[in-house]
């Protein structure tokens, strides 16, 4: 799944988002996708799963991140979205840290 960033006033794209998916199909035949994301942090969902499953989800990740953004990304820091700006990729944002009056000087 992408995600496009447009900016409001000029109307031009200024970064997007990748949410790598993850298609499966049981036995009633309804295909859905689901994010790779949910299915190795959601215990009930990698329960639905056999081992083989899991493993090709992991090299789908590493595929889909690799041509989605230039380098391919294991699962052992998996996000949920990949955001990017026209520089390029951008990690996880963390609100700052608070620094103490009492501690800054």
């Amino acid at each position: 799944l992408i995600e496009v960033y447009i900016d409001r006033q000029t109307k031009r794209p200024i970064g997007g988002g990748i949410i790598p998916m993850w298609t499966s199909c049981p036995m009633d035949g309804n295909y859905r996708p689901v994010p790779i994301y949910d299915i190795l942090t959601d215990p009930s969902l990698a329960s639905a799963y056999t081992t083989r499953d899991l493993e090709r989800v992991t090299e789908v990740h590493e595929h889909i991140t690799g041509v989605m953004l230039g380098t391919p990304l294991s699962t052992d820091m998996i996000e949920p979205v990949y955001r990017f700006n026209k520089e390029g990729f951008l990690r996880r944002q963390e609100p700052a840290v608070k620094i103490p009056e009492e501690l800054e000087e």
